[in-house]
């Protein structure tokens, strides 16, 4: 669908939150002081599985500052475990904050110290005495599920979290069918988000009122307030949570940290005194949030021609010891079921299952990412097997610009695009003939240059219908967010959103929605940061998550502007005796057009909000709309074969790599990345091309340097930049974004969600290396590129590197 031309939305405006952050004025919790505060530090455990023995924590006790000191035994009388959201056994597992009775994983928290000083608690908790019981530990998913494997939760009976079955389709039919059938095995691995800003809390707590305020970074409040009230035992009248105004990254990890904000409560609560933590980096690399780690073993029944006709998978996703948010990451994936491509038959058994690992969470492209890997794979390994050009089997299976809006399989709604449209743009800019010619002349001079494809569905503004799936009687369907935009007392216009800003441009992108509603300079709109269940504005679903924001904050804002609008063009009429049919409000003013009469913004405010005995009968005073935005997904809820549309909108991004690999050092280096992408309407260029950078930045950092490695005996081998480094300019490409925008069907104005499918490259870069190594019959089956694995690869192949 064409694009509208809007006056302010699609303007590259300069992004003006951007300056605190840049100029070290930016207000992040860590810089909250509240005289009095006391300061928390964690005991953690250095082994991956062991009963708990005996816990002495006397000699932290005597250590100068130190005010209390708090184990698992004490939180287990003093809350409740944390809501499940599966049915038994599963249903059976009792999290707290700190390990009862025995540790399941390395890092896991076994006691807290709180003292006057950060220095004080982190010293004394290295006093504390630990004795544990080893037991034994099993890392592996499949493993987990076998006869005899050690438990990770005694009281479940099973490692399994959840199992459930997609026969979507003739699937039978489509084998037999088929000219080949290929069988392989495809790992995805897991990694850490690191947000610049590690986890924190801070909990106070007013006596009088018996309440708790939680100044927190969690980005999904909808779901960590009934979790943390829950195990307080508070109703939500009770605990005021409080995002600050600016929060240093999440990407899905701080979700998770309603563990501590629960713990850092209780003890504010008892003690009565502020309290205070702030995760160290090693803490949030060993302890902290790690991604999907997940195993696929796949048929694919193929004609000669790369055709795809359909799809088995057996899939089992390894989450740790705590399945936290998970199940979710169970059915996440069928947001994404077929990818690009227009595969109808499909049959997939998919096993979530606990081990001695650290949690997982959702973290940018959640559960989805690791989908569109296995499809991307997928494709260039029947293009291998078949001797085909990997381009071409791409172009031959994907979905059609004449079949949008396209109903996949699970049910998924496709929001419009021109798949191949945009993949022959990617072909051209990344000057595709070109590199395959090089790539033999570069072969005979023993260099070995690769060029990967990969394609990703980033989907939007989930819909938590999904989650009944895993249990039907779970009391979440649907999504919805609410906003408010007023005309204050002296005529400024103020916004809000139930959404926090963790790096997304809020303040800018949605100050030109309004500004677009409004017909004024987006520079003369306030958009309120921050979250506050007290005095803000938020909906039961509200939070920046699932690349929701700008999808239904956006909508919601929107229309609670054009609420405004007809109240204010209301007032308009009454007081200068106008139809307000000829009535125009543009630049902070209402303007006859055919009088040429007019009144500002701030002289209807003053009567609106004060003068209100001039306000024509039955005229609410004031100048305020607020709109809580309920979408239809059409496809609401999950069918008896689990099919739903679960998202709202489906962007897209195609990726191109050109790699050049050492056949002796195993070393990578990327020559050339080229994405294009259909993020639908682009209410500010700048941001939108920010978060696809930054998202395909974060893909090729986790291709090529995260990965979280465990020993045999389930200790974690990262601890700190040093054993587990970010990225860098130095290993970050030059990227070329190229944007081939249409406008979603699914949302109002015409935006789809971008900003976690940039990670593509993970894919393109393993399917380059795999092309780049191809004469020495190298199999990338792993989305982790590190040199040890490359170097075993080779070293199997015969290579002397």
């Amino acid at each position: 669908m064409a694009l509208q031309e809007y006056k302010w939305m699609g303007k590259p405006l300069k992004v003006k939150e951007d300056v605190y952050p840049i100029t070290g004025k930016a207000t992040y919790l860590d810089d909250i002081d509240i005289p009095g505060t006391l300061y928390l530090a964690y005991v953690r455990s250095p082994v991956a599985h062991a009963r708990i023995k005996r816990i002495d924590t006397s000699k932290a006790l005597a250590h100068p500052g130190v005010v209390y000191c708090v184990t698992g035994e004490d939180v287990k009388k003093a809350l409740s475990p944390f809501m499940e959201i599966t049915e038994p056994p599963n249903g059976r597992i009792y999290d707290y904050p700190l390990a009862v009775d025995k540790v399941r994983y390395f890092g896991e928290p076994v006691a807290a110290i709180v003292a006057t000083s950060r220095y004080a608690a982190e010293d004394a908790a290295e006093l504390v005495e630990v004795e544990y019981e080893q037991l034994g530990c099993v890392l592996d998913a499949e493993e987990a599920l076998k006869p005899g494997a050690p438990l990770v939760h005694d009281e479940a009976g099973t490692n399994l979290v959840w199992r459930g079955v997609w026969d979507l389709g003739s699937v039978d039919t489509a084998f037999a069918q088929a000219d080949r059938v290929i069988k392989d095995r495809i790992y995805f691995h897991r990694y850490a988000p690191i947000p610049l800003e590690p986890s924190g809390v801070l909990a106070t707590y007013d006596e009088s009122q018996d309440s708790l305020t939680i100044y927190n970074m969690i980005p999904m409040p909808m779901f960590v307030i009934p979790m943390i009230c829950g195990a307080l035992r508070m109703p939500p009248s009770k605990v005021r949570m409080i995002h600050p105004p600016n929060i240093g990254g999440s990407f899905g990890g701080k979700i998770m940290s309603y563990t501590h904000a629960t713990l850092v409560a209780l003890l504010a609560k008892t003690l009565k005194k502020p309290v205070k933590y702030v995760e160290t980096r090693t803490e949030n690399i060993e302890s902290g949030t790690h991604s999907n780690e997940r195993t696929f073993h796949v048929e694919v029944a193929v004609k000669k021609d790369g055709t795809i006709l359909g799809l088995r998978a057996k899939i089992y996703d390894n989450c740790g010891a705590y399945p936290r948010y998970e199940p979710a990451g169970a059915v996440i994936w069928s947001q994404v079921t077929p990818g690009v491509y227009a595969v109808k038959n499909i049959s997939i058994e998919f096993a979530q299952v606990m081990t001695n690992k650290g949690p997982t969470s959702p973290v940018r492209g959640y559960s989805r990412l690791q989908h569109n890997f296995m499809w991307e794979k997928l494709m260039d390994i029947v293009a291998r097997e078949l001797g085909l050009d990997p381009a071409e089997v791409r172009l031959r299976n994907l979905i059609k610009a004449a079949d949008m809006p396209y109903t996949g399989p699970s049910g998924t709604i496709y929001d419009g695009g021109d798949y191949e449209r945009v993949f022959r743009k990617l072909l051209d800019a990344l000057e595709y003939t070109k590199w395959r010619k090089l790539q033999e002349e570069y072969r005979a001079k023993k260099r070995y240059i690769g060029i990967g494809f990969s394609a990703v569905i980033d989907s939007a503004a989930n819909n938590f219908g999904q989650v009944k799936i895993i249990n039907k009687y779970f009391p979440v369907s649907g999504n919805s967010e609410a906003a408010m935009v007023m005309i204050d007392q002296g005529g400024q216009v103020v916004a809000r959103t139930g959404t926090s800003d963790t790096g997304q441009s809020h303040a800018t992108t949605f100050a030109q929605i309004v500004a677009e509603e409004l017909d004024m300079d987006p520079s003369r709109i306030e958009f309120q940061r921050g979250f506050d269940s007290v005095s803000g504005v938020w909906a039961a679903h509200s939070g920046a998550y699932a690349s929701r924001s700008a999808v239904l904050a956006g909508t919601a804002l929107a229309l609670a502007a054009r609420k405004l609008k007809e109240k204010v063009v209301l007032l308009a009429a009454n007081l200068l005796k106008e139809d307000p049919a000829n009535l125009v409000v543009k630049d902070g003013k209402v303007v006859s057009s055919q009088s040429g009469k007019q009144i500002s913004f701030e002289e209807l405010a003053l009567i609106a909000w004060s003068d209100v005995l001039l306000l024509p009968e039955g005229f609410e005073p004031g100048l305020v709309s607020y709109y809580v935005y309920k979408p239809d997904f059409k496809n609401n809820l999950p069918d008896p074969k689990n099919r739903i549309n679960n998202t709202l909108t489906y962007s897209y991004t195609m990726h191109g790599t050109v790699v050049e690999v050492d056949a002796e050092t195993a070393q990578i280096k990327i020559l050339k990345h080229v994405a294009v992408s259909d993020p639908g309407v682009m209410i500010n260029p700048l941001v939108v091309e920010g978060q696809e950078a930054g998202a395909a930045i974060q893909g090729i950092e986790a291709a090529l340097l995260d990965n979280l490695e465990y020993d045999d005996n389930g200790v974690l081998l990262a601890s700190n930049f040093w054993l587990y480094p970010p990225i860098t300019t130095q290993e970050a490409p030059n990227l070329e974004i190229i944007h081939d925008a249409t406008r979603s069907t699914s949302s109002l104005t015409g935006v789809r969600g971008v900003g976690e499918g940039g990670g593509g490259p993970v894919g393109s870069l393993a399917n380059a290396v795999e092309d780049a190594l191809s004469p020495f019959g190298v199999k990338i089956r792993s989305s982790h590129l590190s040199s040890k694995y490359l170097y075993s690869l080779l070293k199997k192949s015969g290579v002397k590197a």
